[in-house]
């Protein structure tokens, strides 16, 4: 996947993080996204390795090699590398139930599993699997799955004391209100009905 010399004519690249001195200071995204540019370069650098043991996640001698997701690593690389965001998300949320979280807290062992790794540096495919997921939320890929999402919630649920039996047990737990987040989300015209 990928471009078949990407990983000869390309370094790798992370983003930069703001130095904690200075990320204290607030609560905002403390990493510096690369370019679109230059994050479709990191995409092509996934080498047609043929056995991409990158989304394997299985066991040798007591340790976890590769993604225990099985996250279909090769495939969004290439779909990175071509621009195809929205097909890229799709393939993540295949195998992924929450990127927007796995790509911030993820230790990478895909990367350490990488076939590239081996006599240079991995394909960086965790700063790929959070473009994709950050360039879903931007260009509102994920709306859709968002409002699909508390649709079902509300045809499961029967009736509205039910909801709000629901909901409160949900805020009790996680300090959120599924419908404060809902309303907050029109509001912010992040979802039109």
């Amino acid at each position: 996947m990928g471009k078949p010399t990407g990983f000869l004519e390309y370094e790798r690249k992370t983003s930069e993080t703001i130095p904690p001195k200075e990320r204290i200071k607030n609560f905002q995204e403390f990493h510096i996204p690369l370019s679109e540019a230059e994050q479709r370069k990191q995409g092509a650098r996934c080498m047609e390795c043929g056995v991409p043991f990158c989304q394997s996640g299985m066991m040798i001698k007591g340790m976890t090699s590769g993604c225990p997701l099985h996250n279909l690593i090769p495939e969004w690389n290439d779909l990175v590398y071509h621009g195809n965001w929205r097909q890229a998300y799709n393939r993540l949320k295949k195998t992924s139930s929450f990127p927007e979280f796995t790509s911030r807290v993820c230790p990478a062992l895909c990367e350490v599993a990488c076939t590239c790794g081996l006599n240079g540096q991995p394909t960086s495919v965790k700063e790929n699997e959070h473009a994709i997921i950050e360039k879903a939320y931007e260009e509102g890929i994920s709306k859709t799955d968002f409002l699909n999402a508390y649709r079902k919630f509300k045809n499961v649920v029967g009736t509205k004391s039910e909801e709000k039996q629901i909901d409160k047990e949900f805020q009790d737990v996680s300090g959120y209100s599924i419908y404060k987040v809902f309303k907050a989300s029109q509001e912010n015209d992040w979802i039109k009905l």
